[in-house]
Formats: C-alpha cells, structure tokens, sequence
C-alpha cells in the first residue's frame, strides 16, 4: 500500500529549504558553502546540513516501511535542531554593530523544522491508521 501524501511534500520542502540554506547568504554576504573552505563552525553548519537534506529525501522514498520512515524523520528532526544551535552560537558569537545583518536565508533553518515536524506527524498518524485497520481485519 503506497501512502505518498502530504508528509512528501512537507519532506521535499524541507529538503529545498536546507538546500537554499547551504547557498544563500545567512548572516553576511557568505554562504556556507564559501565558508567551507576553512575548518570551524561553517564545515560543521555545511555538513550538517546536506545531511539533512539527504536525510530528508530518503524518508521520502522510504514510504513503505512507515517505521522506519518516522524514525528517518526524527533524526532529521535532532540534526536540524543541532543545526539551529550551532548556527545561532555562531551568530551570537559573531554579532556586533558593523552591519553583520542576517539575512533572508537564514529563517529557512527553522521553516525546515517545522516542516520536518509535520512529515514525523503525518507520517505518525498514517501508521496509526494502518494499525487500526490491521486490528478490524
């Protein structure tokens, strides 16, 4: 039984937006990806959030094991939250009163949290109902 809905959709947004959060500036008029190039916080940010991405569009194809599925989902959950520390430690740490703004991208960190959070949820709630489906047979 093929259960693609919404939490597909939640999941390739997420992806997209860490996408553009490795590629567009965040706080200055750097990404992370040109931040790569020394070692520190940026190559931690970098790495992490690839592998939210890849995480994010591998529970989208792992839709047939709904546990499994759920628990992709909730690392992706703990790495996107890690992410989010790291990023404002290193904001606030950088923070002072030369113009360093942040900008656009950097709100995308927490939409792809939210997001991730709604997949886990639909996700949850699909295996819930299969469950009790199971239980009628």
């Amino acid at each position: 039984m093929v259960l693609q809905r919404i939490q597909s959709v939640y999941l390739f947004l997420a992806a997209v937006l860490m996408i553009l959060f490795f590629t567009m500036p965040t706080f200055d008029n750097t990404s992370l990806y040109a931040s790569c190039v020394g070692l520190g916080s940026g190559i931690v940010m970098a790495t992490l959030s690839v592998l939210s991405a890849v995480l994010c569009v591998i529970a989208i194809f792992s839709y047939h094991n709904l546990k499994k599925q759920a628990m992709i989902c909730g690392v992706t959950l703990l790495v996107l939250i890690g992410l989010l520390v790291i990023a404002g430690i290193d904001a606030y740490k950088g923070y002072s009163l030369d113009g360093r703004l942040p900008q656009w991208a950097s709100i995308t960190l927490p939409i792809a949290i939210v997001m991730v959070w709604l997949a886990r949820r639909g996700v949850i709630a699909d295996k819930k109902i299969i469950e009790s489906a199971d239980r009628i047979r």
